[in-house]
């Protein structure tokens, strides 16, 4: 956030054309990112030394439990698509 000299943060004015009223928000300060071409410059080195390649595949864990199942929360056994259509309060009744 900037600050003025009394060490408060300064505020900025709006106008709303819907509320027809003004209201503040504190302005920020412009992001510098000083540390970008620090961790750039980290990256290639280590890569440039690395054995493996920059694309090499990810080995999993076997105890990651993506292995297991696609969501956490789901049962091992999903149950059948009829039985789901039936408890369904959507379901089209087709005669």
């Amino acid at each position: 956030m900037i600050t003025h000299i009394s060490c408060c943060f300064r505020q900025h004015r709006k106008y709303s054309k819907r509320g027809h009223k003004y209201t503040t928000f504190a302005v920020k300060e412009k992001k510098t990112y000083t540390y970008v071409p620090n961790m750039i410059h980290k990256v290639v080195q280590h890569f440039a030394v690395c054995a493996e390649p920059l694309t090499a595949p990810v080995k999993m864990s076997p105890t990651d439990p993506r292995k297991k199942r696609k969501t956490l929360g789901s049962p091992d056994t999903p149950p059948p698509t009829s039985s789901l259509a039936k408890q369904s309060r959507f379901k089209l009744e087709l005669e």
